[in-house]
């Protein structure tokens, strides 16, 4: 087993939130993911194989199985959800997936991740050159 970890975290909103901001929007996206047949976690495992070296196996599938046309039109449903849900909250929205294993972690699936969230504080800005925001795991 190896000891490398890498820890991450996200500032995640429930889907209702997203919907709230950017129903017609959201719905939209749903119905196209709907008719291809699939659903908004195989959507999530097809963003994270096209982000990054993802090659696994997640409950035996990977992503979706869709045509040129479905994926078009699904992508771009979900760029607009996205400069939408922007445009109304002032917040950027993301799609991510996670299988959860045994190590605390605290998300499982899909899920919806906002940013824009936190802004400087005025010392902060005055020293933004000199600060740098590490992450770290502890074991134990």
């Amino acid at each position: 087993m190896s000891m490398e970890t890498s820890a991450c975290y996200a500032d995640i909103v429930d889907e209702s939130f997203v919907k709230e901001i950017s129903p017609k929007a959201f719905k939209r996206l749903k119905e196209l993911v709907d008719n291809a047949k699939s659903s908004l976690g195989d959507f999530s495992i097809e963003i994270l194989s096209m982000t990054t070296n993802y090659e696994g196996d997640i409950e035996g599938e990977l992503g979706m199985d869709l045509d040129e046309e479905d994926a078009c039109l699904i992508s771009n449903a979900y760029q607009f959800l996205c400069m939408d849900f922007q445009n109304k909250s002032g917040l950027s929205l993301d799609l991510k997936y996670h299988a959860k294993e045994d190590r605390g972690d605290e998300v499982d699936g899909y899920f919806w991740t906002v940013g824009c969230v936190y802004e400087l504080s005025a010392a902060g800005k005055k020293y933004k050159k000199e600060i740098e925001r590490k992450y770290w795991t502890v074991w134990g």
